[in-house]
């Protein structure tokens, strides 16, 4: 009952993960493209990175820590992950972006991942030792929401879960797989629906085809969009290359047969 009871946390934990993850990638998307389009903000990062300092400092308690403090929870449980850790790395990790700072999007995902599947257990009164394996499992969940690569967030688990690693191996499973299948469904449109617990790109093998474009990976071939996560190249792309659309003046006119016919 016990182990039951972790499988569907982790699953909860998974859900949850993946929500957040894609609140954080389109908050993401959107900073990057108000610093490209405006330029100035990055003369504010001085200014930024004093704000954030002091906002850790003055509320971060416990949560100060970062993704060491999840990994030594996720071994050695002793008071758990603060629910404040998530709020505190979702907006520093914006303020970051807007302003042009070289900050990261794995330490982020990971202390969410860690801090919202942490909370939902505090919340359900679950025992430190269910807590623990949770804890580890949703450092696979948050490399399966934010990176799309369930498999590398489970060995990511085993690699840093010194202790009680085969315990969290069945829950990092379920949790990267949940995590990585609900951030589809919040990407996609309903009409291309849930790919599966069990789907492809739930295990890692990539998403399929007809949602790269929704979300953010390359299509390769001749009708290959450009699409990228931060719409930088997109946006590129469009001021630069020709609409295929319209008929090339050029040749038109350099044609010898095509002068002749008129």
């Amino acid at each position: 009952m016990r182990r039951l009871r972790v499988l569907v946390f982790a699953a909860v934990g998974g859900a949850l993960t993946g929500c957040i993850s894609y609140a954080f990638l389109e908050a993401l998307d959107r900073a990057t493209r108000t610093r490209v389009d405006l330029r100035w903000p990055v003369f504010l990062l001085p200014v930024a990175g004093f704000v954030v300092a002091g906002v850790y400092h003055r509320f971060g308690g416990r949560a100060k820590g970062g993704t060491p403090a999840v990994i030594e929870q996720a071994n050695t449980f002793t008071h758990g992950v603060p629910a404040r850790m998530a709020p505190l790395i979702f907006g520093g990790a914006i303020a970051g972006h807007v302003v042009g700072a070289a900050v990261g999007r794995e330490g982020a995902a990971l202390q969410m991942a860690g801090s919202v599947t942490d909370t939902a257990a505090r919340a359900a009164r679950l025992t430190h030792d269910e807590r623990r394996p949770l804890i580890a499992a949703s450092l696979a969940g948050g490399w399966g929401a934010v990176f799309g690569v369930p498999v590398t967030g489970v060995v990511f688990t085993l690699q840093v879960t010194e202790r009680h690693r085969w315990r969290a191996f069945l829950p990092a499973i379920v949790a990267a797989a949940k995590a990585a299948d609900h951030r589809v469904v919040t990407v996609v449109d309903n009409t291309y629906g849930s790919p599966g617990l069990l789907s492809p790109f739930a295990l890692g093998l990539g998403p399929p085809g007809h949602l790269r474009p929704a979300l953010g990976e390359p299509v390769h071939g001749p009708a290959a969009p450009t699409v990228s996560s931060s719409g930088v190249d997109s946006r590129i792309s469009k001021r630069t290359a020709p609409s295929m659309a319209e008929p090339s003046a050029t040749s038109t006119s350099t044609n010898p047969r095509t002068r002749g016919a008129r």
